[in-house]
């Protein structure tokens, strides 16, 4: 048997181990590309929770914040709406505004507990890592208004 004769018999058969061998590589290269890490840089508005009766906030409405984590968990993470919570029901009573002093300011610290993200995702760069909030007391609605002098 000649050579040509011996490679035209086995073409057939090698090009179905060489289809199979490329469709393999392709489910390898994609696997790895899916759990490839990358950075997003993401701006987020802030929400308000908790916030104490008879008081208003004033402080940032949005924050600049850079996620890392394997792309197909960031794209996940940028297909639902996203917000930062603040929960403020944890403030002492020592930082509420009183009748003497009507306004005061709060530090809250962003970290990665203040963001529910998956857990593959990790908050890499928040500036600021600490948000300055003013809390104002409100006059209450039944309380009578002093006329002025």
């Amino acid at each position: 048997m000649t050579l040509k004769r011996h490679l035209t018999h086995l073409l057939p058969t090698t090009l179905i181990y060489k289809l199979l061998a490329l469709g393999c590589a392709y489910g390898l290269w994609l696997n790895i590309a899916k759990q490839q890490i990358a950075t997003l840089p993401i701006t987020l508005p802030v929400t308000y929770t908790q916030v104490p009766a008879h008081y208003t906030i004033r402080g940032p409405t949005t924050v600049q914040l850079q996620l890392s984590g394997p792309r197909v968990a960031l794209q996940q993470l940028l297909q639902q709406p996203l917000r930062l919570p603040i929960d403020l029901s944890h403030l002492p009573a020592t930082s509420l505004p009183t009748s003497t002093q009507p306004t005061t300011t709060v530090a809250v610290e962003l970290n990665q507990q203040t963001l529910p993200l998956p857990d593959n995702v990790r908050l890499l760069h928040y500036p600021p890592a600490i948000i300055k909030l003013q809390l104002q007391a409100q006059p209450h609605a039944n309380a009578p208004e002093v006329p002025a002098p």
